[in-house]
């Protein structure tokens, strides 16, 4: 298994992509209250992912959702500038 690729990547291009937590936002949206981040994806150049001009991605869920494991009405969220 080859993880050379591993290698090139550096904190800067590591540090849009997390899982729960507050998220980073770019637009300062403000929908946060009640809601809960499961996954923020950034601008990628190692996976060829762009969203935007320095974009995130934002997989969210109602806090009431995630409470009874009920996964069928994540929100999507794509912040660009």
């Amino acid at each position: 298994m080859n993880l050379e690729w591993l290698g090139r990547r550096t904190f800067w291009s590591m540090q849009k992509h997390y899982m729960f937590g507050y998220p980073n936002e770019i637009q300062e949206i403000g929908i946060w209250k009640g809601w809960t981040q499961l996954l923020q994806l950034g601008d990628d150049s190692i996976m060829r992912w762009r969203w935007g001009s320095g974009g995130i991605v934002h997989f969210l869920i109602r806090e009431t959702d995630l409470k009874k494991n009920y996964y069928g009405d994540v929100r999507l969220i794509i912040d660009c500038s």
